[in-house]
Order: structure tokens, then C-alpha cells, then sequence
């Protein structure tokens, strides 16, 4: 379980460290959203996905008002409300309004030089 691990790293890091927390587990949650809505549409992954996005928010709440919460929006309320192969045609017929994968580019990478600045 990947949140396992990462509260048991974190609880063992030293307390210098412990500002990367919020944003492994950003990263975590980002990371999840998009396999969610990478997956075949269904109700469950919907609902899975709003639940990710939550989790999102709370981690990096700059995301808000950005074009690829809208996107995940519509996405995972495309995946509740529509049946499943009416949500792939929709997904399949405009592209780019149901892409998501952008939310990768909000992932937080770490360097040496970010750590150093800390």
C-alpha cells in the first residue's frame, strides 16, 4: 500500500524533512486520479476519481480554478452519470476535452537543490 509506505517513511524521517510529506502525498493522490480516469468508465472509478480529486485539493490546493480540475470534473461526472459505452464514445469523439494526463505536470519533483534550499 503506497500510503503505507509513505507514512512510514515520513514517520521515521527527521523532522527537516517532513515538508515533503503534503506534497509526496499530492503526488500520490495526482498520480491515482489519473489511472482512475485512464480506466474503462464506470460508476465506481466516477466516484473513486471525485474522491482523488479530494484528496488532490487538499494536498495542492493551488490546482483550484485550474483548466485540469474542470476537465477531471466533467471526466468523472461523465463516468457516474453516463452508461459506459456512451462515456467511451464521448471520451473517444473529443479528445481534448476529456484529456486529463495534464495533471502529471502538476506532480512535484525533488532535486538535490530543492532539498538543499529547505
Amino acid at each position: 500500500n503506497c500510503l503505507r509506505v509513505i507514512e512510514t517513511a515520513f514517520s521515521q524521517a527527521d523532522s527537516s524533512w517532513q515538508y515533503l510529506k503534503a506534497r509526496s502525498l499530492g503526488n500520490l493522490y495526482k498520480y491515482l486520479l489519473v489511472k482512475c480516469l485512464d480506466s474503462q468508465p464506470s460508476f465506481k472509478f466516477g466516484l473513486t476519481a471525485l474522491g482523488f480529486l479530494w484528496q488532490v485539493i487538499n494536498y495542492d490546493p493551488s490546482l483550484l480554478g485550474n483548466k485540469v480540475v474542470a476537465k477531471v470534473v466533467l471526466k468523472a461526472s461523465s463516468f457516474i452519470l453516463l452508461p459506459s459505452q456512451l462515456c467511451q464514445a464521448l471520451i473517444t469523439k473529443f479528445p481534448s476535452l476529456f484529456n486529463t494526463i495534464t495533471l502529471m505536470g502538476y506532480l512535484y519533483f525533488y532535486s538535490q537543490e530543492t532539498v538543499n534550499k529547505k
